[in-house]
């Protein structure tokens, strides 16, 4: 497909105050723009992972941590309420219930 708008926001009303989790919402809808004050905002693949090979971590001292290997598959999950980042580095896909497991 073409044209897909790098992010996007959906619209989930005016009456959200008493309403505990997303799945109790209803009429949900989306537009490529912000529009109301409440809107919560999706983007899609911030990074492009897909010719990644190598993963620096780089603290108060340089460079604390390297992997490079042309065969490495990186992948990155926020968790925790994006309060943390992990970082796979393997050389298959992490399926989703194991990221989460990890």
């Amino acid at each position: 497909m073409k044209n897909e708008p790098e992010k996007i926001y959906l619209q989930i009303g005016d009456d959200t105050e008493e309403i505990d989790t997303f799945n109790e919402l209803d009429g949900i809808t989306w537009c490529s723009e912000r529009i109301n004050e409440n809107d919560i905002e999706y983007q899609k693949n911030l990074y492009d992972l897909n010719k990644c090979t190598r993963v620096e971590v780089i603290d108060e001292n340089g460079r604390s941590y390297v992997s490079w290997n042309k065969k490495n598959i990186i992948e990155i999950s926020m968790q925790d309420d994006n309060r943390t980042l992990k970082i796979f580095i393997t050389k298959n896909r992490v399926d989703e219930k194991t990221r989460e497991n990890i």
